[in-house]
């Protein structure tokens, strides 16, 4: 995620230097920023849910394959978050 933090602020800063930059690279730029925000909360709320699997629903937590379900949760998190922010960025009313 902090990959693309540097990705966004360099963007501002050719924005003020060079005036109104490419549609298309403006699209990317809103749909990168908007996505770190979704992801930042969709981290947290796995964070939360699998914090209440290990303590209320997993009766032996040492069987659970830690590093599958963090890989697992990372690619689907990121790639959902892409996703969601390029269909709403085409829906009607952005």
């Amino acid at each position: 995620m902090v990959e693309f933090l540097g990705l966004v602020t360099t963007t501002d800063i050719l924005r003020y230097f060079y005036g109104p930059l490419n549609r298309n690279f403006c699209f990317l730029k809103t749909t990168v920023t908007a996505a770190i925000v979704f992801q930042l909360l969709l981290f947290t709320t796995s964070i939360g849910l699998t914090r209440f699997i290990f303590i209320a629903l997993v009766r032996n937590p040492g069987a659970v394959d830690d590093k599958f379900w963090a890989i697992f949760l990372n690619i689907w998190i990121r790639l959902a978050s892409y996703a969601l922010q390029t269909v709403s960025m085409f829906s009607p009313g952005f």
